[in-house]
């Protein structure tokens, strides 16, 4: 065990603070271990170029308590990060594990698992409810609903909760009083759980059919997928028996804490009825299930025959094999990149949509949606990323734009009926993703700027001043700024302050920051901003 650089041990403690994670005496022998702010096989290395690299980051966070002592049962089930920081003490990432041997972190550990399985769970169980309520009036404005757009595996990993307590969840839930968005909540629930259920299954029969084939042949699969399907989906009495023995029984295994509430009702039954009779439904409870497990697995299925299935047309459903061999397109792939692909994916998308604004708005409008697509799925597995949901919500503002520009050639009735709506829900879920960056961050440059541009943009003038003026405290050197809190001051009608702060620059702007602030709220220094200079625009920030 090696801990021998002072500036290295300096940077790992300060990470170690940020994170919540415990520093600790780590080592296999006695007399080898050393004081560590990280997982004692965390590895850091100083490069040929003076610089500090680290390695290996699979053990950054602790395992939960375990439930069997099998190898390797602290390599996996580990805490998320977002519950670690929130946490009232650190933890220890090598608890339970062979180079830690202080009893008392692993106690710290077992408290920190019962905290999240008797209070965070219970607690976000409550909360689901309200946050469904909120998220559906944006979704079903943007023209989606909410089983196709309600982001839950984001929403649990914003509180901490990994995806296998989703049935510890469900259960919570289903002790909350009876509601219309419970009711809704709860079916969600189901269809992701039985979603990954499916997925695996399915899976595991591809592998199996791979090893016993050994030949680069698609059809012997396609004949499996749908053969699978018809299976899950059919009405023959073999699915039933899948339903109510296979597929219950991996459901309750991989899921801990699930009950479910069967009676002497068929498990397919009963899921059909928590589903179908959910009010948020707009579609059959089998085409949401078979839509979540074709995005699950990258099955590219017909839209013309799926638009059938949605409304269950000529009693579709009912047949022994719903699913037709024309319905299966093509069994893709879904590769899960590193996170840093899809954002960088994204902002390639976003710049592209930048560029092309002022040329063809209909091919921005579909690069700059596509950008969020790739930010959003950053955010569901990294949902604190500072730099993504800044990304995310500058590509949301960006859009708006588009929108407001292109509405502006439409009717006036028309205007009002779509635009306006859309462009609330944009602008609510950019102010979201900037909310919860600067909650990771509060003093970063970039976001408290754009976040001054969108109140200005949305009319809240006193509140853009200030979040302007806290932008060049962070960073007196941002260029970007000066010169937008300069603008700022020329609407309001301060041409002589916005010329002096462009005089003197980035050194000035230090001094006004601090020399204002005291001034900066009182009623008489704001004034509506001139109607010949407009609010500033997020396309028009540096990249």
């Amino acid at each position: 065990m090696h801990a021998r650089s002072k500036p290295m041990n300096r940077m790992m403690q300060r990470t170690a603070e940020i994170l919540n994670v415990r520093p600790h005496m780590a080592g296999v022998r006695p007399r080898h271990r050393r004081k560590v702010y990280s997982a004692a096989d965390l590895e850091g290395h100083r490069g040929t170029d003076g610089r500090f690299y680290l390695l290996d980051f699979a053990r950054t966070f602790p395992c939960e308590t375990p439930v069997s002592r099998s190898n390797g049962f602290n390599l996996f089930n580990l805490l998320r990060p977002e519950f670690v920081k929130r946490y009232k003490t650190p933890l220890c990432p090598d608890s339970y594990s062979g180079f830690c041997a202080e009893h008392a972190h692993n106690l710290e550990v077992d408290n920190a698992s019962q905290f999240l399985q008797w209070n965070t769970i219970p607690g976000f169980a409550r909360t689901l409810p309200l946050l469904y309520e909120k998220n559906t009036t944006q979704l079903q404005e943007s023209g989606h609903t909410p089983f196709q757009s309600f982001r839950l595996t984001e929403i649990l990993h914003t509180h901490g909760i990994n995806v296998r307590y989703l049935g510890l969840v469900y259960t919570f839930l289903n002790k909350e009083k009876e509601s219309i968005s419970r009711n809704n909540c709860r079916a969600l629930l189901l269809v992701e759980m039985i979603g990954r259920v499916l997925k695996n299954d399915l899976r595991t029969r591809m592998r199996q059919q791979m090893q016993s084939l050994r030949k680069p042949l698609e059809q012997p699969y396609r004949r499996l997928v749908l053969n699978y399907l018809n299976l899950v989906f059919g009405s023959a009495p073999s699915s039933s028996r899948y339903w109510d023995t296979k597929l219950k029984n991996d459901l309750v295994k991989k899921f801990n804490g699930l009950r479910l509430r069967q009676g002497s009702l068929k498990f397919k039954e009963v899921t059909e009825f928590l589903i179908s009779n959910s009010p948020g439904l707009v579609h059959d409870w089998r085409w949401v299930l078979l839509s979540r497990l074709a995005r699950m697995l990258g099955l590219r299925m017909d839209t013309g025959i799926m638009e059938q299935l949605s409304t269950n047309r000529n009693g579709m459903w009912e047949c022994v094999q719903p699913i037709s061999r024309l319905a299966l397109l093509e069994i893709g792939e879904r590769v899960k990149h590193m996170n840093i692909i899809s954002h960088a994916e994204g902002t390639l998308l976003m710049m592209t949509g930048i560029r092309d604004g002022q040329k063809n708005s209909h091919t921005a409008v579909s690069n700059m949606t596509m950008a969020i697509e790739k930010f959003e799925e950053v955010l569901q597995t990294t949902p604190f990323n500072k730099t993504t949901l800044r990304a995310c919500a500058r590509a949301l503002l960006v859009l708006d734009e588009l929108h407001v520009a292109a509405g502006k050639q439409r009717s006036k009735k028309e205007k009002k009926s779509k635009t306006t709506t859309g462009s609330d829900s944009r602008r609510d879920r950019a102010q979201l993703y900037l909310e919860r960056a600067m909650e990771v961050d509060g003093t970063d440059p970039q976001t408290l700027h754009l976040y001054a541009m969108f109140l200005e943009q949305r009319g809240d003038h006193a509140l853009a001043e200030e979040y302007y003026l806290r932008t060049l405290e962070a960073c007196p050197l941002f260029s970007a700024g000066v010169q937008n809190y300069a603008r700022y001051l020329e609407r309001r009608g301060e041409i002589d302050a916005a010329c002096k702060l462009r005089e003197t620059g980035v050194l000035a702007a230090s001094h006004m920051s601090r020399s204002r602030r005291s001034t900066a709220l009182t009623p008489h220094s704001f004034s509506r901003p001139s109607a010949a200079s407009s609010a500033p625009s997020a396309s028009a920030l540096p990249l």
